[in-house]
């Protein structure tokens, strides 16, 4: 077939393409069928890979491939994409909404590769496209090779998104341990006149220059909170790792609440980072404040009720770290909202 031309293989390649996207396309209806293991999938990925790399060979040269030699390697991609999509519903047994996530987004990334691939097979041969093969080719293999790191089960899929919570949390403590409130230990920094300063001197001074003194009160009282919110994440992984795989759909549905209340812990752990800076909102910052309470109590309700391999009962126990975590929590939105009422009342 001569450079440029329009390839006989267009519709095929196109028709391919459509049947690998609707694969992955469909939800997962996990059944638990299969006893041989997580590395089933691996197995079945690879074989995905693999007829990734025979593709990119066969068809190097569209002009030397025979008709039954095409529809041959398109329809074997085909197949494995089919297998692997059953080994994961066959491997899974309960699915929450966060470990259907997790599965079904890394079987698109690689449907969404091996479609690419069919489709630049299959299109006119030209020079780009013999240039771009091996690195579609590498894409296939790239996405095959993550589904071996999919999570194991619920347990692993919610630990990972509040693992990634904590690290949000985390950005938001080094943002306000860089707001400067040693200035209330020294005596006379409040009233420093600084109108005398050169130009050149400008250049050194930072935000913090804005707060009152009243307003740096209440940022001193807000800033253990943050590093404690995130000891209450960290608290509920370990909960999560310690205990079981839920075993119905009532204690699957407790672990997904626990990571919606983390979520809705970081949002408003960072609503009230953000009204700290000036000028301060003392409702704002109250509404914050109860929130971040609100959402650490309802975590620590929904993992307060899971068994751990160890235990007979059910019980958290009241020594545990998430119940210690989410009490120094409490306690200090308990001296912030103290701090807040005095800011409000004008007498710190």
């Amino acid at each position: 077939m001569p450079r440029g031309e329009v390839s006989p293989y267009l519709d095929l390649g196109k028709n391919t393409r459509d049947s690998i996207r609707g694969i992955f396309a469909k939800q997962l209806s996990p059944t638990g069928a299969d006893v041989g293991g997580k590395e089933n999938i691996a197995v079945a990925a690879q074989a995905v890979a693999k007829e990734a790399t025979k593709i990119g060979i066969l068809w190097k040269e569209i002009s030397t491939i025979d008709e039954l030699s095409a529809r041959s390697s398109l329809e074997a991609m085909v197949v494995a994409c089919i297998g692997l999509h059953s080994y994961c519903e066959n491997y899974y047994r309960l699915m929450g909404p966060t470990l259907s996530e997790a599965v079904h987004s890394a079987l698109v990334r690689v449907g969404d590769a091996s479609a690419t691939l069919v489709e630049a097979v299959t299109a006119s041969n030209c020079k780009q496209r013999d240039e771009d093969l091996p690195q579609l080719v590498g894409v296939v293999w790239e996405k095959c090779k993550a589904m071996e790191r999919l999570p194991k089960d619920n347990r692993a899929a919610v630990g990972r998104a509040l693992a990634r919570t904590a690290t949000v949390m985390k950005d938001i403590v080094r943002e306000i341990n860089e707001i400067d409130t040693d200035v209330l230990d020294e005596e006379g920094e409040d009233n420093k006149d600084t109108t005398e300063k050169d130009e050149e001197d400008f250049a050194d001074l930072d935000f913090d220059a804005d707060f009152e003194k009243e307003e740096l009160r209440v940022v001193a009282a807000a800033k253990p909170l943050f590093p404690a919110v995130v000891g209450v994440v960290r608290s509920m992984v370990r909960e999560l790792a310690e205990g079981l795989e839920p075993a119905n759909e009532e204690e699957l549905a407790a672990i997904e609440e626990a990571l919606e209340s983390a979520k809705r812990m970081m949002v408003a752990a960072e609503g009230l980072g953000a009204s700290l800076y000036p000028p301060q909102d003392t409702e704002e910052l109250q509404k914050y404040r109860d929130e971040v309470t609100r959402e650490v109590l309802s975590a620590k309700a929904a993992l307060g009720g899971r068994q751990t391999p160890s235990d007979g009962d059910s019980k958290l126990s009241s020594d545990g770290p998430l119940e210690a975590s989410a009490t120094d929590v409490q306690l200090l939105c308990a001296a912030l909202g103290t701090a807040l009422t005095l800011a409000d009342e004008g007498e710190v």
